[in-house]
Protein backbone atom coordinates (compact mmCIF):
# COMPACT_ATOMS: atom_id res chain seq x y z
CA UNK A 1 0.00 0.00 0.00
CA UNK A 2 0.93 3.71 -0.97
CA UNK A 3 1.33 6.39 1.49
CA UNK A 4 -2.32 7.73 0.44
CA UNK A 5 -4.19 4.38 0.53
CA UNK A 6 -2.28 3.76 4.19
CA UNK A 7 -4.03 7.53 5.16
CA UNK A 8 -7.13 7.09 3.50
CA UNK A 9 -7.83 3.07 5.41
CA UNK A 10 -6.47 4.90 8.50
CA UNK A 11 -9.04 7.84 8.58
CA UNK A 12 -12.16 5.14 7.23
CA UNK A 13 -11.07 3.12 10.19
CA UNK A 14 -10.96 5.24 12.79
CA UNK A 15 -14.16 7.24 11.95
CA UNK A 16 -16.56 4.22 11.51
CA UNK A 17 -17.36 0.83 12.74
CA UNK A 18 -15.85 -0.81 10.25
CA UNK A 19 -13.27 -3.95 11.15
CA UNK A 20 -11.73 -4.22 7.93
CA UNK A 21 -7.97 -4.28 7.82
CA UNK A 22 -6.36 -4.54 4.48
CA UNK A 23 -2.88 -6.26 4.01
CA UNK A 24 0.26 -4.83 4.12
CA UNK A 25 -0.44 -2.68 7.89
CA UNK A 26 1.91 -3.74 10.36
CA UNK A 27 0.94 -2.62 14.22
CA UNK A 28 3.43 -1.87 16.40
CA UNK A 29 5.24 -4.95 18.07
CA UNK A 30 3.51 -4.14 21.63
CA UNK A 31 0.14 -4.79 20.54
CA UNK A 32 -1.88 -6.13 18.27
CA UNK A 33 -3.51 -4.50 15.11
CA UNK A 34 -7.36 -3.87 16.27
CA UNK A 35 -6.09 -3.11 19.65
CA UNK A 36 -3.61 0.09 18.08
CA UNK A 37 -6.08 0.92 15.75
CA UNK A 38 -9.00 0.94 17.95
CA UNK A 39 -6.50 3.22 20.34
CA UNK A 40 -6.90 5.77 18.01
CA UNK A 41 -10.83 5.22 17.18
CA UNK A 42 -11.47 5.74 20.87
CA UNK A 43 -8.85 8.98 21.18
CA UNK A 44 -10.90 10.37 18.18
CA UNK A 45 -14.29 10.03 19.57
CA UNK A 46 -13.32 11.15 23.03
CA UNK A 47 -11.41 14.12 22.04
CA UNK A 48 -14.55 15.41 19.53
CA UNK A 49 -16.87 14.23 22.68
CA UNK A 50 -15.14 16.26 25.20
CA UNK A 51 -15.26 19.31 22.68
CA UNK A 52 -18.87 19.11 22.32
CA UNK A 53 -19.40 18.83 25.89
CA UNK A 54 -17.32 21.60 27.19
CA UNK A 55 -19.09 23.70 24.28
CA UNK A 56 -22.81 23.00 24.97
CA UNK A 57 -22.28 22.33 29.22
CA UNK A 58 -25.87 23.96 29.34
CA UNK A 59 -27.58 21.57 26.97
CA UNK A 60 -25.98 18.63 29.07
CA UNK A 61 -26.96 20.12 31.98
CA UNK A 62 -30.50 20.68 30.67
CA UNK A 63 -30.80 16.66 29.06
CA UNK A 64 -28.72 14.83 31.47
CA UNK A 65 -25.25 13.17 30.75
CA UNK A 66 -27.07 9.67 29.14
CA UNK A 67 -29.20 11.29 26.52
CA UNK A 68 -26.47 13.84 25.79
CA UNK A 69 -23.86 11.34 25.49
CA UNK A 70 -26.03 9.27 23.01
CA UNK A 71 -27.06 12.45 20.79
CA UNK A 72 -23.22 13.18 20.58
CA UNK A 73 -21.98 9.80 19.86
CA UNK A 74 -24.72 9.51 16.96
CA UNK A 75 -23.54 12.64 15.71
CA UNK A 76 -19.96 12.02 15.47
CA UNK A 77 -21.05 8.88 13.75
CA UNK A 78 -22.34 10.33 10.98
CA UNK A 79 -20.54 13.56 11.25
CA UNK A 80 -16.73 13.13 10.14
CA UNK A 81 -14.13 15.65 11.86
CA UNK A 82 -12.76 17.89 8.66
CA UNK A 83 -11.74 20.81 10.34
CA UNK A 84 -7.85 21.95 10.88
CA UNK A 85 -9.19 24.18 13.87
CA UNK A 86 -11.25 21.65 16.46
CA UNK A 87 -12.90 24.19 17.83
CA UNK A 88 -14.65 24.64 14.69
CA UNK A 89 -16.02 21.53 15.12
CA UNK A 90 -19.81 20.13 15.54
CA UNK A 91 -21.01 23.71 14.15
CA UNK A 92 -24.10 21.61 12.24
CA UNK A 93 -25.28 19.75 15.76
CA UNK A 94 -28.08 22.08 16.40
CA UNK A 95 -29.54 20.91 12.86
CA UNK A 96 -28.93 17.42 13.32
CA UNK A 97 -30.77 17.21 16.48
CA UNK A 98 -33.66 19.63 14.66
CA UNK A 99 -33.99 16.13 11.99
CA UNK A 100 -32.77 13.52 14.40
CA UNK A 101 -34.72 14.51 17.51
CA UNK A 102 -37.64 16.70 17.11
CA UNK A 103 -38.93 15.74 19.75
CA UNK A 104 -36.65 17.35 22.36
CA UNK A 105 -37.33 20.55 20.17
CA UNK A 106 -40.99 20.37 21.77
CA UNK A 107 -40.08 19.58 25.15
CA UNK A 108 -37.35 22.29 24.95
CA UNK A 109 -38.11 24.81 22.23
CA UNK A 110 -35.76 27.36 23.38
CA UNK A 111 -33.07 24.34 22.53
CA UNK A 112 -31.66 25.40 19.15
CA UNK A 113 -31.26 29.34 20.06
CA UNK A 114 -29.07 27.88 23.05
CA UNK A 115 -27.23 26.02 21.23
CA UNK A 116 -26.27 28.99 19.07
CA UNK A 117 -25.99 31.14 21.64
CA UNK A 118 -23.21 28.42 23.50
CA UNK A 119 -21.50 27.67 19.73
CA UNK A 120 -21.37 31.95 18.89
CA UNK A 121 -20.12 32.06 22.44
CA UNK A 122 -16.67 30.00 22.12
CA UNK A 123 -16.13 30.71 18.56
CA UNK A 124 -16.07 34.31 19.76
CA UNK A 125 -13.66 33.29 22.68
CA UNK A 126 -11.58 31.80 20.31
CA UNK A 127 -11.23 34.47 17.61
CA UNK A 128 -8.24 36.86 18.17
CA UNK A 129 -10.23 40.31 18.28
CA UNK A 130 -7.65 43.45 18.64
CA UNK A 131 -11.37 45.97 18.90
CA UNK A 132 -15.08 45.54 18.70
CA UNK A 133 -16.19 48.51 16.77
CA UNK A 134 -14.88 51.76 15.32
CA UNK A 135 -17.14 54.87 15.55
CA UNK A 136 -16.26 57.32 11.69
CA UNK A 137 -16.84 61.00 11.89
CA UNK A 138 -16.61 62.31 7.96
CA UNK A 139 -14.84 58.79 7.41
CA UNK A 140 -11.99 59.56 10.26
CA UNK A 141 -11.99 57.10 13.13
CA UNK A 142 -12.50 58.83 16.53
CA UNK A 143 -10.17 58.45 19.11
CA UNK A 144 -10.96 60.40 21.81
CA UNK A 145 -13.83 61.60 24.13
CA UNK A 146 -17.34 63.70 21.80
CA UNK A 147 -20.62 64.38 22.17
CA UNK A 148 -22.84 63.11 19.12
CA UNK A 149 -25.17 66.45 18.27
CA UNK A 150 -27.66 66.79 16.09
CA UNK A 151 -25.79 68.43 13.27
CA UNK A 152 -23.44 65.37 13.02
CA UNK A 153 -25.51 62.41 12.44
CA UNK A 154 -25.34 62.12 9.20
CA UNK A 155 -21.61 62.55 9.29
CA UNK A 156 -21.24 59.17 11.97
CA UNK A 157 -20.99 55.52 10.95
CA UNK A 158 -20.05 52.45 13.25
CA UNK A 159 -17.63 50.07 11.77
CA UNK A 160 -18.57 47.18 13.84
CA UNK A 161 -15.30 43.94 13.98
CA UNK A 162 -17.30 41.28 12.04
CA UNK A 163 -16.89 38.50 14.88
CA UNK A 164 -19.73 40.57 16.96
CA UNK A 165 -22.93 39.30 16.99
CA UNK A 166 -26.23 41.21 17.55
CA UNK A 167 -28.55 38.31 18.36
CA UNK A 168 -32.65 37.80 18.89
CA UNK A 169 -34.46 35.33 19.94
CA UNK A 170 -38.11 34.43 21.12
CA UNK A 171 -36.53 33.30 24.07
CA UNK A 172 -34.35 34.98 27.29
CA UNK A 173 -31.12 32.71 26.04
CA UNK A 174 -28.86 34.91 28.46
CA UNK A 175 -30.76 34.00 31.58
CA UNK A 176 -31.79 30.47 30.09
CA UNK A 177 -28.06 29.73 29.72
CA UNK A 178 -26.69 31.18 33.11
CA UNK A 179 -29.50 28.74 34.87
CA UNK A 180 -28.31 25.71 33.25
CA UNK A 181 -24.61 26.62 33.65
CA UNK A 182 -25.27 26.73 37.47
CA UNK A 183 -27.29 23.84 37.30
CA UNK A 184 -30.49 25.54 38.50
CA UNK A 185 -33.73 23.12 38.68
CA UNK A 186 -36.05 25.69 37.85
CA UNK A 187 -36.06 28.16 34.79
CA UNK A 188 -36.39 31.83 35.20
CA UNK A 189 -39.15 33.11 35.50
CA UNK A 190 -38.62 35.27 32.14
CA UNK A 191 -37.26 32.89 29.83
CA UNK A 192 -39.93 32.35 27.55
CA UNK A 193 -39.85 36.19 27.14
CA UNK A 194 -38.13 37.80 23.52
CA UNK A 195 -34.69 39.02 24.23
CA UNK A 196 -32.25 40.65 21.87
CA UNK A 197 -28.50 40.97 22.66
CA UNK A 198 -25.09 41.89 21.66
CA UNK A 199 -22.11 39.43 22.29
CA UNK A 200 -18.66 40.73 22.44
CA UNK A 201 -15.24 40.25 23.37
CA UNK A 202 -13.43 42.19 26.01
CA UNK A 203 -9.99 41.52 27.67
CA UNK A 204 -9.98 37.77 26.53
CA UNK A 205 -13.93 37.39 28.10
CA UNK A 206 -17.00 37.56 25.95
CA UNK A 207 -20.14 39.49 27.00
CA UNK A 208 -23.75 39.63 26.61
CA UNK A 209 -25.35 43.23 26.69
CA UNK A 210 -29.39 43.09 26.33
CA UNK A 211 -30.30 45.86 24.20
CA UNK A 212 -33.81 46.90 23.17
CA UNK A 213 -35.68 45.41 19.93
CA UNK A 214 -34.79 49.42 18.43
CA UNK A 215 -31.77 49.13 19.32
CA UNK A 216 -31.06 45.70 17.87
CA UNK A 217 -32.53 47.59 14.62
CA UNK A 218 -30.47 49.93 15.12
CA UNK A 219 -27.08 47.91 14.87
CA UNK A 220 -28.51 45.75 11.64
CA UNK A 221 -29.17 48.35 9.56
CA UNK A 222 -25.66 50.23 11.02
CA UNK A 223 -23.84 46.87 9.93
CA UNK A 224 -24.01 47.63 6.38
CA UNK A 225 -22.37 51.13 7.14
CA UNK A 226 -25.51 53.39 7.04
CA UNK A 227 -24.98 56.64 8.39
CA UNK A 228 -26.32 57.65 11.76
CA UNK A 229 -29.46 59.38 11.15
CA UNK A 230 -30.38 57.47 7.94
CA UNK A 231 -30.62 54.53 10.67
CA UNK A 232 -32.42 56.47 13.08
CA UNK A 233 -34.96 57.48 10.65
CA UNK A 234 -35.37 53.75 9.32
CA UNK A 235 -35.79 52.15 12.67
CA UNK A 236 -38.32 54.29 13.27
CA UNK A 237 -40.47 53.19 9.89
CA UNK A 238 -40.13 49.41 10.50
CA UNK A 239 -40.09 48.55 14.54
CA UNK A 240 -43.51 48.79 16.04
CA UNK A 241 -42.98 49.98 19.87
CA UNK A 242 -44.71 49.95 22.76
CA UNK A 243 -42.60 52.97 24.02
CA UNK A 244 -43.09 56.68 23.47
CA UNK A 245 -40.93 57.49 20.27
CA UNK A 246 -39.66 60.48 22.04
CA UNK A 247 -37.94 58.61 24.48
CA UNK A 248 -34.29 57.59 22.81
CA UNK A 249 -32.64 56.78 26.15
CA UNK A 250 -32.18 53.03 24.69
CA UNK A 251 -30.94 54.15 22.18
CA UNK A 252 -28.63 56.89 23.81
CA UNK A 253 -27.35 53.85 26.69
CA UNK A 254 -25.90 52.06 23.05
CA UNK A 255 -24.30 54.76 21.85
CA UNK A 256 -21.99 55.32 25.79
CA UNK A 257 -21.71 51.90 25.45
CA UNK A 258 -20.34 51.98 21.88
CA UNK A 259 -18.13 54.89 22.53
CA UNK A 260 -16.49 53.23 25.36
CA UNK A 261 -16.46 50.37 23.01
CA UNK A 262 -14.64 52.83 20.66
CA UNK A 263 -12.10 54.40 22.93
CA UNK A 264 -10.34 51.76 24.81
Amino acid sequence: MNDNQVKDFFLKYITSESEFIPLGIVPSPALDLSTALNLYRNCYMSKLTGVLADRHQSIKNILGDELFKDIIFHFIKNNISKCWNINKYGTELNQFIKLEYPSLINDYPFLLDLMDFETSKELLFHTKIDKNLDILLDGKTIKKEFEIGQEKLSLIKIQFNPYINFVKSNFNIPEIYKAAINNTMEAPNNWNQSNSWIMYKENHIVYNKSISERVYQLCIILKNEVDLLTALSEIDQIVSLNQDKSDYSDIEDFFNFAKKLALQ
